[in-house]
């Protein structure tokens, strides 16, 4: 290996140090023809921040009491309670690349390269770190049918909304897990998905729903209306990440 006798063997000054810069489309690099096609997908979207049910709204109702213990216990406080506000690029990158992995995802940040594990994207995320990542082997109990008559008394799952749920809290839960957890544009449908975290928080269940949130993140280009609003999380794995101090990137403008 050879050795430039020209070069300067003074550490480079921090001027020189990689920018980070995300305030319009060229910014993304975009690679390859699928993460460009998902691009075309999703630039003329509209994108908001994450939404976040009223704390005082939680508080006249009597909820907020119940929501802080259910929460408290299963270790989704820190992700209850992200704040961050949301930026358009920033979660079309993130959206443009995300791919899985043999044992995780794989997406890029100001062109930066990660490939996580899902317990680290768990705890970045804010998702105890005891909690159990693969959620049908936590479940393995769960009958979809027999669960939603429990929570119900109807005989069938089929097309069902919010308000079919008996229990006031399992009714918050599920309108929660609907506009902040996999935001929506229609919420009140319940899927799947949503009985399962449902029935984890009754069976006091410890789980980390990391693949369930990739999952919803890998959807939302295929989806032709409605807003992207998983910002504000995006935002927060930046932040986690330590790429958003410093960096230069546009936050959205609307009220949260």
């Amino acid at each position: 290996m050879s050795t430039d006798p020209l070069a300067d063997p003074r550490p480079p000054s921090s001027s020189a140090a990689p920018q980070r810069v995300l305030l319009m489309a060229t910014h993304l690099a975009l690679r390859d023809a699928r993460e460009k096609n998902i691009y075309n997908k999703l630039k003329s979207r509209s994108f908001v921040h994450t939404p976040v049910l009223d704390n005082v709204f939680l508080g006249e109702t009597g909820m907020a009491t119940e929501f802080n213990t259910i929460f408290q216990f299963f270790g989704w406080s820190s992700f209850a309670s992200i704040t961050k506000l949301g930026s358009k690029f920033l979660i079309i990158e993130f959206l443009s690349t995300l791919q899985l992995t043999q044992t995780g995802v794989y997406f890029r940040l100001f062109t930066q390269e990660f490939f996580l594990t899902w317990r680290v994207l768990s705890d970045l995320l804010g998702f105890p770190s005891n909690a159990r990542l693969d959620l049908l082997e936590a479940l393995k109990d769960f009958d979809t049918h027999k669960f939603w008559i429990e929570i119900s008394k109807e005989p069938f799952f089929h097309d069902n909304r919010t308000r079919d749920i008996e229990h006031p809290t399992l009714r918050f839960l599920h309108k929660w897990l609907g506009i902040a957890f996999f935001p929506r544009d229609d919420a009140s449908k319940i899927r799947v998905i949503d009985l399962q975290l449902i029935y984890e928080a009754v069976k006091k269940i410890r789980v980390s729903p990391v693949h369930a949130l990739v999952d919803h993140g890998l959807s939302i280009p295929n989806y032709k209306v409605g807003d992207v609003a998983i910002c504000s999380i995006v935002t927060h794995l930046a932040f986690k990440l330590k790429l958003i101090v410093g960096a230069s990137l546009d936050f959205i403008d609307t009220h949260r």
